[in-house]
């Protein structure tokens, strides 16, 4: 009876986690960085770092954040609006040219140099050295937790 009883619940579970994996859809990093992180909060421990064109397996969704597992077997958190559903291919160009992660990043979006340059010269007035700056800020987890906690902004 108890040997009954193990191997239903042995198949119950195998059942489970088959329907899992199986169900689970691939996702596409779509920013140039981003994390996976322990719990569904931007401010939660970071699990694995991701660069944009990785792909994940999407296990769930809650309230604008994706549950994933990594190619390399590590299981977290990423917001929603750091992934596609879009498989991100990478094209080898025989130019010889070289290109940054930013430009692989901005051409996936639709950019490039030509729409960068009109959307520049459409705003003449624009201090784009600012924004140079603001994307070089560099901060810590541990100062973003501070930061909520002080700021009594989690939940």
């Amino acid at each position: 009876m108890i040997r009954s009883i193990f191997m239903v619940n042995f198949l119950f579970l195998s059942l489970a986690f088959l329907t899992e994996v199986s169900s689970a859809e691939e996702i596409y990093v779509q920013v140039r960085q981003t994390v996976v992180r322990a719990s569904p909060q931007y401010w939660s421990a970071k699990v694995a770092q991701l660069s944009y064109g990785e792909e994940l397996k999407k296990l769930s969704e809650d309230e604008g954040w994706f549950k994933v597992k990594t190619t390399a077997g590590s299981q977290g958190f990423v917001h929603s609006s750091a992934v596609t559903s879009r498989r991100i291919v990478f094209a080898a160009k025989s130019s010889g040219q070289n290109f940054s992660s930013s430009d692989v990043v901005l051409a996936g979006k639709g950019f490039n140099r030509e729409v960068e340059n009109s959307y520049a010269n459409s705003r003449r007035g624009a201090d784009y050295n600012s924004v140079d700056v603001v994307e070089s800020l560099k901060v810590s987890d541990a100062a973003v937790v501070d930061f909520v906690t002080k700021g009594k902004l989690a939940r």
